[in-house]
């Protein structure tokens, strides 16, 4: 009995720390990621020619704020650009870039 008991509470322990959610390191955050500063510049330079998502581009422009806004807002920006990681197509963002990118969606993807 009391060893079965220890298994319990070993088991439980483990189950409960292994279900710890993770926080993410602010640390990373800081200075705050802008809009116009990082994020616009990273959009342009990695999927803003014609045939992607720049002027005039025939699956969805992203050349301001309410345009890219839209995709953060329907979910299509983080599950393309920051989960499956598929866009852009052709390079990659580095680890960097898609830290600032995430740091600016989830400090509320402001316009600034």
């Amino acid at each position: 009995m009391n060893k079965l008991f220890f298994v319990f509470i070993l088991l439980s322990s483990a189950f409960i720390i292994g279900c710890e959610k993770e926080e993410p390191d602010t640390a990373d955050c800081n200075p705050a990621t802008s809009f116009s500063a990082d994020v616009l510049p990273l959009i342009n330079t990695s999927c803003g020619n014609a045939t992607c998502h720049g002027a005039g581009a025939t699956n969805g422009a992203m050349t301001n704020y309410t345009e890219v806004k839209s995709y953060v807002d329907n979910g299509k920006f983080n599950q393309r650009v920051l989960v499956t990681q598929d866009m852009p197509v052709g390079s990659s963002l580095s680890a960097a870039q898609l830290a600032s990118l995430q740091c600016w969606i989830d400090d509320g993807a402001q316009n600034n």
